[in-house]
């Protein structure tokens, strides 16, 4: 009778142990090329919680192992200087008795999406008889997290058609915060619709894109602005001069308006 009892404690006992839990358990974590930057991996819960082991990789190549101290819930990994080589999948995999907790990075060298300005002053720029312009503004998010922006790839395709148009648009000098950038867009055919993309290149390659239609209607829009913003493609946008849009319609998630 003591033997069963004491077989039954022990059962509880291994029923008891749970592999680690730990986080983030999947990032992006975005990085020009020559920074330092740290990854860490968080152990939230785990039993045993002693004897507890981590292993850092970077894709198959092991980049560090070591065990957790009593005092230390978390393990670091420094990257002192971001290179080409750098780029990609680490992990980091904490292990006890009972199994293991993964924590995961994708570190990348792409930019972010740039966002559409849909408040420009007079965007409809040039109404001929039988063709239109459009001038397109638009901000990009966060441009100091990675390498300066080269260039933009500008893609138009007419809506109802498959065939993409694409040019580069270079830029000059670093982009800034909340800096407006424009480029017009010309001989677009009245009254035809275009779907436009706007992916930004950095040394990296290509990063994130983002897509409008420009739906003719032959209203122009205006908006009113100050001086300095009449005078210049490329300058700040103050909070008061953002104002709310009712999108015409919503299309397979891009957002269409009126000009």
């Amino acid at each position: 009778m003591f033997w069963y009892e004491e077989e039954e404690e022990e059962e509880d006992e291994e029923e008891e142990e749970v592999p680690p839990t730990v986080e983030p358990v999947y990032t992006e974590v975005r990085q020009a090329l020559g920074r330092a930057f740290s990854l860490t991996c968080r152990l939230l819960r785990a039993h045993p919680a002693h004897l507890l082991r981590y292993e850092w990789k970077l894709g198959s190549r092991l980049l560090t192992v070591g065990e957790f101290s009593d005092q230390k819930d978390d393990t670091s990994y420094l990257v002192r200087a971001l290179n080409r080589e750098g780029y990609g999948e680490y992990t980091c995999d904490i292990t006890n008795d009972a199994g293991a907790g993964r924590c995961t990075f994708l570190v990348t060298g792409k930019a972010y999406a740039p966002e559409f300005y849909h408040d420009t002053f007079s965007a409809l720029w040039q109404n001929r008889p039988r063709v239109y312009g459009f001038k397109l503004q638009w901000t990009q998010m966060e441009p100091g997290t990675v390498d300066r922006i080269l260039a933009y790839r500008l893609g138009i395709r007419q809506m109802g058609q498959s065939r993409w148009w694409e040019q580069e648009i270079p830029m000059e000098g670093n982009i800034q915060k909340g800096e407006l950038l424009t480029y017009n867009l010309t001989e677009l055919v009245k009254p035809e619709s275009y779907l436009i993309r706007l992916t930004p290149i950095t040394r990296y390659g290509e990063g994130d894109a983002t897509e409008r239609i420009i739906t003719y209607s032959g209203q122009i829009r205006r908006v009113r602005l100050d001086a300095s913003q009449r005078r210049h493609t490329r300058h700040q946008i103050h909070p008061k001069h953002r104002t709310e849009l009712r999108p015409h319609r919503l299309q397979a998630g891009v957002t269409t308006y009126e000009i």
